[in-house]
């Protein structure tokens, strides 16, 4: 269940309350009562504890993100190949450095212009 939560949560705005988990006011993952009956066999405080957790899942998945990003762009050298010779010290600033150039492109736009190019071999 952890890993539907960790899809529904990447890339969108979280609104989070007691019983459910939602995205852009969808619901992602609800907690059901006898969730929260299990929950409470061990645990002092449910919700907190789900909070925790979740912020727990989003923090890590959004640091090991910008760990690659970073080091596509910085560390392997790809921002200095096109002549960036200064990089900011904080990350907000890093990211909008990396995503203002045109050459960067995210997972969706990729993954797009990957299968435009199988599908130019394919039919080639």
């Amino acid at each position: 269940m952890i890993k539907k939560i960790i899809l529904f949560l990447m890339c969108c705005s979280i609104g989070y309350c007691a019983d459910s988990v939602k995205i852009n006011d969808k619901e992602a993952f609800i907690v059901t009562d006898t969730d929260k009956i299990i929950l409470a066999n061990d645990l002092l405080d449910v919700n907190s504890e789900i909070e925790r957790r979740l912020k727990y899942i989003i923090d890590d998945k959004v640091n090991n993100c910008y760990a690659r990003l970073y080091k596509e762009w910085v560390t392997d050298g790809k921002l200095e190949s096109l002549g960036v010779t200064s990089i900011p010290t904080k990350r907000d600033d890093v990211v909008a450095l990396i995503v203002a150039r045109p050459e960067y492109k995210n997972r969706v736009q990729r993954d797009a212009e990957e299968v435009i190019i199988w599908k130019k071999l394919l039919l080639d």
